[in-house]
């Protein structure tokens, strides 16, 4: 049975979004190969929770291994706040070359299933085997008159981190080196083959991934019609539209009618006391509902109740588009190269237009 080496900045079964891809995919790997897996230390505790827990043969195929920089880097990497994770994840995948070296792993394919990053190169070309790469994310800049709605500043940091992008694909060597060394590149949508400059015969679109359980379209008998919306309150995730929407869509039906629907908002973030703003005058607020950031495990019986969900987010990605569609839940969001594409279905996309009439 041939081995690959996976490195997973990001892999735990419990979660969703890059670390739930990075678990649903080496446990598909893990159906047909042996795998060595090497991710952050923080991961690995979560790793023999669900192997201690599943009674699966998956165990005798996988080592997993953490590695982290040292103490001193972490350091340096919390006081950075969100800035961190972008330079120390540079900083991994850079010296875990040299740890694989040191370790003299076996393999015969290596795989960087990395962070969903369009400008952090791997550096596992130092080998010489086969090597993939992805799923890889590219977020396009977000309209102008949409994320001004959250401020100058939220449009400054649009477009600067969008052109810092752009200089570390374009000017970082190790990055040329990496995409022209790769064999296959998984990408998440159509936009990021011209953005990485990768030819047509080694890019792969794998808009979404294996599931970790059996997911049933069954729906759960609600007396009330439920829109859900979940993910980061961030200018990026476009919840003041969705907010905006229901707003029009609630008012414009009889008292009787309104009693019936609701919005569910899940998540956290900076953005959410401008959300919550945006509405506490309104008659309808009411009906909407704010909840934290739900373990992953919970979202099931909040999408089998729901009957529609909402995700007006500019990104290019969105996870949890194919999730809630996993259990039926029809999806309404942008067309645009993230969520519109994932959707696939062009009578549930709206085009960009006026923001108004967005």
């Amino acid at each position: 049975m041939k081995t690959i080496l996976i490195t997973a900045y990001a892999i735990n079964p419990f979660k969703g979004s890059e670390d739930g891809t990075g678990w649903n995919i080496t446990r598909e790997i893990l159906q047909e190969f042996k795998v060595i897996l090497i991710t952050r230390e923080n991961n690995v505790p979560h790793l023999v929770k669900w192997f201690k827990d599943n009674d699966t043969d998956l165990l005798d195929r996988i080592h997993f291994v953490g590695f982290d920089l040292p103490p001193a880097v972490l350091k340096i990497k919390k006081k950075m706040g969100s800035k961190g994770h972008v330079v120390y994840f540079y900083l991994w995948q850079r010296y875990i070359a040299r740890f694989i070296k040191k370790q003299a792993f076996k393999f015969d394919l290596a795989m960087s299933l990395n962070f969903h990053s369009d400008s952090h190169p791997h550096f596992l070309w130092k080998f010489n085997t086969p090597i993939f790469w992805g799923p890889i994310g590219h977020h396009p800049m977000i309209p102008r008159e949409f994320v001004l709605k959250y401020g100058v500043k939220a449009y400054m940091i649009d477009r600067m981190f969008f052109g810092m992008k752009w200089m570390m694909r374009k000017l970082n060597p190790a990055y040329r080196k990496a995409v022209r060394r790769t064999e296959k590149i998984f990408v998440i949508n159509s936009s990021i083959q011209e953005a990485i400059g990768a030819g047509a015969p080694k890019v792969i679109h794998l808009p979404a991934v294996a599931a970790p359980e059996s997911m049933s379209s069954e729906k759960a008998n609600g007396e009330k019609f439920t829109v859900l919306c979940a993910g980061r309150f961030h200018f990026m995730k476009g919840f003041d539209i969705a907010l905006r929407a229901f707003v029009e869509f609630t008012e414009n039906l009889s008292e009787n009618e309104r009693e019936n629907v609701q919005l569910i908002l899940v998540g956290k973030g900076n953005e959410k006391d401008r959300l919550q703003a945006m509405i506490e005058d309104s008659e309808v607020a009411s009906r909407i509902k704010w909840l934290d950031w739900v373990p992953h495990s919970e979202m099931k019986a909040l999408y089998q109740s729901s009957q529609l969900f909402l995700f007006p987010s500019h990104e290019g990605a969105g996870m949890v588009v194919p999730e809630a569609m996993s259990y039926g839940l029809p999806v309404l969001t942008f067309a645009n190269y993230g969520p519109g594409e994932l959707i696939g279905i062009d009578e549930l996309q709206v085009p960009y237009g006026p923001y108004q009439q967005s």
